[in-house]
């Protein structure tokens, strides 16, 4: 069903006449994401004592609350679609895998290279900036690198 949703939006704002051959969804975070969360978390737990919140743990879950939207806000969400015509970097929405706007068509020169991996995310550089993938898109993200 993600990816249904991923693919419709994208294909709302790639031309009709561009075949779509590839599609993954990537984020990258603020490189004071970190601080901006350990800051909103203080900041919250603060907050929860000036509420006048009792217990600890009521304190606590309102802390991580604002340290995760704190990190939401900081982390920008993007779509790399490969058509026909080369590659194309699309903005996302922060809550659903959803294209929102397109930003740009790549060079063709644009470098796709994995950069680093865990079981879960694999880190590849598009074009200069560094991007987490899940591994999920990480078939697309070979073949938009072998292109």
């Amino acid at each position: 069903m993600r990816d249904g949703i991923l693919h419709g939006s994208v294909r709302a704002l790639i031309p009709e006449d561009e075949r779509i051959v590839h599609v993954a969804h990537m984020w990258t975070r603020h490189p004071l994401t970190l601080v901006y969360g350990a800051a909103a978390f203080i900041g919250f737990l603060v907050l929860g004592f000036v509420l006048g919140i009792e217990q600890w743990s009521g304190r606590i879950g309102l802390a991580f609350a604002g340290a995760a939207v704190a990190t939401m806000a900081t982390t920008e969400y993007r779509i790399l679609v490969q058509t026909g015509e080369g590659l194309v970097l699309l903005a996302s929405s922060r809550i659903r895998q959803r294209a929102t706007s397109i930003i740009g068509k790549l060079p063709k020169s644009a470098e796709v290279r994995a950069v680093g991996n865990n079981l879960v995310i694999t880190d590849w550089n598009v074009d200069g900036h560094v991007y987490s993938v899940m591994k999920r898109h990480q078939a697309a993200m070979v073949a938009m690198s072998e292109r």
